[in-house]
């Protein structure tokens, strides 16, 4: 039973590098963190963001799912923000009636919250903030680009191993999933249904590039690391 687990990778930015510390160090700066909140998303809250409220959030740990609602009431992954990473932005600097909101999906979450017309004033005050929200913004665009060409260029195998990669090296180096998402959740992820998912985990379970250890997911194999 063969396993083919290369893809195409245009985008190598990593979830411990100095690139996403930086925003993170700028909003601690007194100058920019009185225009922001501190604040914690439990386990499960699901937050709309919209133009109304023009809410910008900024990851301070574990993940944030991006998600938007189609005409047809379904939810599409749009992506996801981790440490360092930003979300909402959009919604600060002009009107968007594109429906967006977030979730944390595996744990509590914390966060930096600018309200209404507040990301727009730390712009005004802090030159380096507004370029490390810059460089966030273009982090974020090259990941989209990736997830974009791995839709239009993979089989749904590929797409899954894709998505393992990139939870695991999100964690570090071990290539160890310590949470993994429920199938559900990886098939919206990568376009599918959950029972494809459920049924080629099983495959890769069998062929050996995988290991479930309690409630993590171990990467077994050279392949993983081409």
């Amino acid at each position: 039973m063969s396993i083919v687990m290369t893809f195409p990778r245009f985008c190598e930015h990593s979830a411990q590098s100095d690139d996403r510390v930086s925003l993170l160090i700028e909003i601690e700066n007194e100058a920019v963190s009185i225009y922001a909140q501190r604040l914690t998303l439990p386990r499960g809250r699901r937050l709309e963001l919209s133009s109304e409220t023009a809410t910008t959030l900024v990851v301070i740990s574990e993940r944030l799912s991006i998600r938007t609602l189609l005409p047809t009431g379904d939810e599409a992954f749009l992506g996801e923000a981790e440490p360092g990473d930003l979300v909402g932005e959009a919604f600060a600097f002009d009107e968007c009636d594109a429906p967006l909101f977030v979730v944390a999906e595996s744990a509590d979450v914390e966060v930096w919250r600018f309200a209404r017309g507040q990301f727009a004033k730390a712009f005004d005050v802090s030159p380096e903030f507004a370029k490390a929200v810059a460089r966030a913004m273009s982090r974020r665009q090259c990941t989209t680009s990736q997830r974009i060409i791995e839709a239009a260029m993979l089989r749904m195998p590929q797409r899954l191993a894709a998505e393992l990669l990139r939870l695991a090296e999100a964690e570090g180096s071990e290539l160890i999933i310590n949470r993994l998402p429920t199938h559900q959740s990886l098939a919206l992820r990568i376009g599918t249904q959950r029972e494809a998912v459920t049924k080629e985990l099983g495959r890769m379970k069998r062929a050996g590039v995988i290991r479930r250890r309690g409630p993590a997911l171990q990467l077994i194999g050279s392949t993983w690391r081409e």
